[in-house]
């Protein structure tokens, strides 16, 4: 997997590339470690620069890094990585989110939320991600790696605005705001976001193997979310509530309907402590996690003789984590356990006729599901050692674990980082992971009456098993990077066509391997405050299944992404770019092509915009910005499903004011 990539906040401005690489971060391993001695592929995003690059949401963020790549579908993208994306409702489900160590998804589907439902980055300090197989320190779902979001202590209001060049209209905005605070050991956060966008007016892409005359009409996203972060020296307490709000036009069940709402909610909230005990760091903390449907959801599949489905289906569980570990001379140790009991509310459909009446779905015995317990139990130990003290460090771990639903799985990882001279180093990285099957697709109902995903209680994990080689090279004001890896998926879970339906299977094992380059400037014009940080990316990745010997669908083999951003002292100009390369299609749109395979176009797109403090007001800035995403209004598709592919958005313009 790739190679440390740098965005650095204007608080480093000073610093050269390689006094950046001696920066510790703590998501690879839980110990503080230098960028360029951990032994793992992580990229380090820093809060200011993510403004400073004009990027909205947590999602664009992530999806301008190398090795990564954002499928659309106007409902929850999907976010691939290592040429391997989520399938039909992939949902992000391959990366584990940790809002301040604590993760963060929708626990019924596994979703992952990363757009304008998520976080506003105004709020965040840094993002650290974490490439490649990740299980031993986070379990379940560290599938492709882990975003961990660490907040700031700092109050802001900002408000951000969407414009559409067709009729020059108002077309949706972005409220954020953030309540902050921090005296000595205590810290206090508090930040929320409402938005609410119009996507109205876009037709299906003449790739699709379905026509669709008519453009989208009503779609309408309009989610909020909130989060609440308290410390006091070792005490803290969190809590993250996310409502989503949206319509579904290009849903693989419900296209361009028209009268398609997928609306849920919820909750996680967090109690830790963290105490020195007789020389040993022990971390404690409990969860307590909620999740349901709520009563605005409306799903209209078109299915005749009927109005819409009702869904019936929610979560209540807990969760307990116990850390100990011990700082020895050249490394530390650390061991841990983890616990969950959740009580799923399983699956129910309703068809509601024109006369309102609701019908249950009944050809899944038991009609009605009722309540079943999701139960875990894990224990897992890591640790590190410098061998040779700034030069050669190693670490490793091993994890077990145990379900009630799915079988035992015992996951490694062991690394080798060697720093060959002060600019040059190399790393070596092995592991393995695992990625459980949603309980939505165990005890799944189908929405739609035909064409709908049937439920398979056998499904097992899927696992992935990794290999990489890191090398990367620093010098004066520029740097280049490189990763080599390989790896392979066994048990890959995909949607294979059974009874007029979809039934998720552990299907194929994948095998592939991939090549990621980066370059990345830092120029100062000596004696003046202007800087410049050009980069330059490619990504090659080459997955197939190996029985079939045919490429994995909806991910491109080769990215090219790019750009510059050109600070001057409060003035910030970004300009960037990216080449994608031609995807094939899903495997489901293929089979209602007629078996016939077809290649969605490559396409590029070019963004640029400005921000400035404009004020300053009792020592807080007014900063103004305005973007234009895809400049040149290109048109292309991502890869759909169900017989649908989805448009791009066209041209965006976006101006936003931050008070901070």
């Amino acid at each position: 997997m790739l190679i440390i990539i740098l965005l650095l906040s204007q608080s480093y401005a000073e610093m050269s590339l390689q006094e950046l690489l001696n920066m510790e971060v703590v998501a690879p391993t839980k110990t503080a470690l230098k960028i360029k001695e951990v032994p793992a592929s992580i990229t380090l995003l820093s809060g200011d620069e993510l403004i400073n690059n004009g990027y909205a949401t947590v999602a664009e963020a992530i999806a301008n890094e190398t090795g990564f790549y954002l499928n659309k579908n106007m409902v929850f993208d999907d976010m691939g990585v290592r040429g391997l994306s989520g399938g039909m409702r992939g949902y992000s489900r391959g990366i584990k989110i940790l809002i301040n160590g604590f993760p963060i998804s929708y626990k019924i589907s596994s979703l992952k939320t990363l757009g304008i439902d998520f976080i506003p980055l105004e709020s965040i300090s840094r993002i650290e991600i974490v490439k490649g197989p990740a299980s031993v320190l986070y379990g379940a779902d560290a599938f492709m790696g882990v975003v961990n979001i660490v907040t700031k202590s700092e109050s802001f209001a900002s408000s951000e605005v969407w414009l559409k060049e067709e009729g020059d209209y108002y077309r949706g905005f972005h409220g954020n705001i953030g309540i902050a605070s921090q005296k000595e050991e205590s810290k206090f956060l508090f930040t929320g976001r409402y938005a609410s966008i119009d996507r109205s007016g876009l037709n299906a892409p003449s790739e699709s193997p379905f026509d669709f005359s008519e453009a989208s009409k009503g779609d309408v996203k309009s989610p909020s979310f909130a989060y609440l972060n308290y410390e006091n020296g070792g005490f803290s307490f969190s809590e993250c509530y996310q409502r989503t709000h949206t319509s579904g036009e290009f849903t693989d069940w419900g296209q361009l309907t028209h009268d398609n709402v997928i609306s849920f909610e919820h909750l996680n909230a967090k109690i830790g402590y963290k105490k020195e005990f007789m020389g040993l760091q022990s971390n404690v903390a409990g969860r307590f996690s909620y999740g349901s449907p709520t009563s605005d959801e409306h799903l209209s599949t078109g299915d005749i003789g009927y109005l819409y489905a009702e869904k019936d289906m929610a979560y209540i569980g807990g969760n307990a984590l116990l850390e100990v570990s011990k700082i020895l001379d050249n490394g530390e140790i650390m061991i841990g356990a983890d616990y969950s009991y959740d009580i799923y509310s399983l699956p129910n459909v309703y068809r509601v006729d024109a006369g309102g009446d609701r019908i249950i779905e009944d050809r899944y015995p038991p009609v009605p599901q009722g309540d079943t317990a999701f139960i875990s139990y894990s224990g897992y130990m890591h640790g590190v050692y410098s061998i040779q003290p700034e030069r050669v460090l190693v670490s490793g771990g091993l994890r077990y674990d145990r379900h009630n639903m799915y079988e035992d799985f015992l996951s490694y990882r062991a690394g080798l980082s060697y720093t060959v001279l002060e600019n040059l180093y190399m790393k070596i990285v092995a592991g393995n992971s695992f990625k459980v099957p949603p309980p939505e697709w165990l005890f799944s109902r189908p929405i739609k009456m035909y064409g709908g995903v049937l439920p398979n209680p056998d499904l097992k994990p899927e696992k992935i098993y990794t290999g990489e080689f890191i090398i990367g090279f620093t010098f004066s004001d520029m740097s280049i990077q490189s990763n080599l890896h390989y790896q392979k998926v066994i048990d890959k879970i995909e949607l294979d066509s059974e009874y007029g339906g979809y039934k998720p299977k552990n299907l194929s094992t994948l095998s592939g391997y991939g090549l990621e380059v980066e370059f990345r400037g830092r120029f100062h014009l000596e004696g003046y405050a202007l800087r410049v940080e050009p980069t330059l990316s490619i990504s090659y990745e080459q997955m197939k299944d190996e029985e079939n010997d045919v490429i994995t669908d909806v991910y491109p083999p080769i990215m090219i992404k790019g750009g510059t951003l050109i600070s001057y002292r409060n003035f910030n100009f970004y300009l960037r770019g990216s080449y994608i390369d031609e995807r094939l299609c899903s495997a489901i749109n293929k089979r209602m092509n007629g078996g016939e395979e077809y290649y969605l176009s490559s396409y590029y797109t070019l963004d640029a915009g400005v921000n400035a403090g404009i004020a300053v007001l009792e020592g807080r800035k007014l900063i103004a910005s305005i973007g234009v995403d895809n400049i040149t209004n290109k048109e292309f598709a991502y890869a759909g499903y169900g017989g649908i592919d989805v448009p791009s958005g066209g041209r965006w313009i976006r101006t936003s004011l931050t008070f901070k």
